[in-house]
């Protein structure tokens, strides 16, 4: 007579596959979230090293060179 249990081996075998389908999201989603927060920290990064570096010396503006005719 059925009780309406799977067997052993067809719920381990679910349940290995839902693991692994939810680890494979979970994975995905662990590398686009931190690909956004690493962009995130590096522009955060960049804003505050332009605030700590020494400004840059201006250089002379190139003149411009009349051709005569």
């Amino acid at each position: 007579m059925d009780s309406g249990h799977q067997p052993a081996d067809e719920c381990c075998s679910t349940t290995a596959r839902a693991l692994d389908i939810f680890n494979r999201r979970g994975s995905l989603l662990a590398v686009a979230l931190g690909g956004y927060f690493f962009l995130v920290f590096l522009s955060f990064l960049k804003i505050n090293l332009l605030y700590l570096l020494p400004p840059l010396p201006s250089l002379p503006s190139p003149k411009l060179i009349r051709r005569v005719n």
